[in-house]
This record gives C-alpha cells, structure tokens and sequence, in this order.
C-alpha cells in the first residue's frame, strides 16, 4: 500500500481546511489483493457464521473494489461489484436499523425483511457471476500511481469546491454534499 501526499495552498474554507488542511494523504492500494482477501473472508463468514460485520466487510470491500475499478479506468466488472454491494447493503441496512429499540411490530416485519435480504445474499455470494467477477478482479492490470494521484486530486478539488459554497452554520445536508 502506498502513500500518496499532495500538498494544498492554505484556503480560506474552514470547514475544508479542517479535512485538507495544506496536506492530504490517502492510502492506494495499487493491486486488490488484500480487498479481494477480505471480500472472499467475508463471505465465507456470511456462509459459515451469523456475524454481522460479515455482511459489512462485503459492502465496504465492494466499494473499495468499486473505486479500484475507477482509479484503473475499468468499466468492465463495476456493474457485478455494484450488484454484490447492493445485495450486502440491503441485509446491512436492516442489520444498522435493528441496533435501536422499535415497537415490536417493526421489530417483526424487519427480521421478516432481514431474512429474506439475507436468503437473496446467500444466493448472490454463492452465485457463478460472483465467483467469476472476483477470479477475474484478480487477472486486471494494475493501474499506474499516476492514475491513483490524479484521482485524489479531483477528489480534494471537488471537497475544496463543495466546501466554498457551505455557509458557516451548514444543514446536514449541505455538510453531506461536502462529503
């Protein structure tokens, strides 16, 4: 894993100067070895176990895929890796939304809806397109650094652009757009 750090002229933007203060750093993984890891981890642990950060580490190692893709230049794959993130994101969000107290009913209809998120999961994990899609990840070429750098660099300039125009007290919202 590499460091890549670009350095910014100080901007007149508090709430970016918080997040790029005159330097960001993000760590780029060149190769997907380690996500691919994880995503393969994960999912024997969907199969095997009843842990939720399973289903977590599918979604997160999807959408590490997913930005992989782009920072390469890949369109070929996204849409499988999306499809793999959708499926994980419906049981996960059931998952976040059952960690606080309803009343029962929802309780109910919610593990109802759970079940059935976690049966269509279950489906897509042990699915050829899945199987194929992360066999094939692993046989991309690796993209240049200069590709990686370039895309944190249109990333920091679109959060110092976003952050001009939030106004002092911002809305949740407009902070979320910054994001």
């Amino acid at each position: 894993s590499f460091v890549f750090i670009l350095s910014f002229p100080k901007r007149s933007v508090p709430f970016v100067n918080v997040i790029l203060d005159r330097v960001i750093a993000a760590p780029v993984l060149f190769a997907p070895t380690e996500t691919l890891q994880v995503l393969r981890g994960a999912i024997d642990g969907v199969l095997t176990r009843e842990d939720l950060e399973d289903v977590h580490r599918i979604r997160v190692s999807c959408g590490r895929l997913r930005v992989w893709l782009k920072i390469a230049h890949k369109r070929i794959l996204r849409d499988d890796v999306v499809w793999l993130r959708r499926s994980a994101a419906e049981v996960r969000d059931v998952d976040v939304l059952l960690e606080y107290a309803w009343p029962v009913p929802f309780v109910v209809w919610m593990r109802r809806k759970r079940a059935l998120a976690h049966r269509h999961l279950i489906l897509a994990i042990t699915s050829p397109r899945t199987t194929g899609f992360i066999d094939a990840l692993q046989w991309l070429p690796v993209p240049p650094g200069q590709s990686a750098q370039d895309f944190i660099v249109t990333k920091a300039q679109a959060a110092l652009q976003a952050g001009r125009v939030v106004p002092g007290r911002a809305t949740a919202l407009q902070l979320h757009g910054v994001r």
